[in-house]
């Protein structure tokens, strides 16, 4: 299961879309909070800097107590520089800009149902 955690309403279709054509199941919330919703096993959770909220260093414990397993990745505009450097510096798995994100999708959204021993 791939979640993405935002509000952006464009975007995140567009990962859904690919998640869904590569029948990976995919969810969007618009709050890490939400996480307790899903039931399955989280795989894979995309987090948009630009729709965060909170710190960046407290999303992804947030995250983390959530979804221990889960593969975080934090994306943002590339111009938002400091955001990225921020997720980085917090211990995201991957960070990247949403350009790096629509050019890399299928791999990224792949590399969550490789089993945990063969990353």
């Amino acid at each position: 299961m791939v979640v993405l955690i935002s509000n952006d309403l464009m975007f995140p279709s567009q990962i859904s879309s690919a998640a869904r054509s590569l029948g990976i199941p995919c969810q969007t919330l618009g709050s890490i909070a939400r996480l307790a919703e899903i039931s399955e096993p989280i795989k894979l959770a995309l987090v948009d800097l630009a729709t965060a909220t909170a710190p960046i260093d407290r999303l992804l414990a947030d995250l983390r107590g959530a979804a221990p397993h889960a593969k975080a990745v934090a994306y943002g505009p590339h111009v938002q520089a400091g955001q990225l450097a921020a997720a980085r510096e917090a211990g995201f798995d991957q960070v990247v800009t949403r350009g790096q994100l629509a050019s890399q999708m299928v791999e990224i959204l792949t590399s969550a149902n490789v089993p945990d021993g063969e990353r």
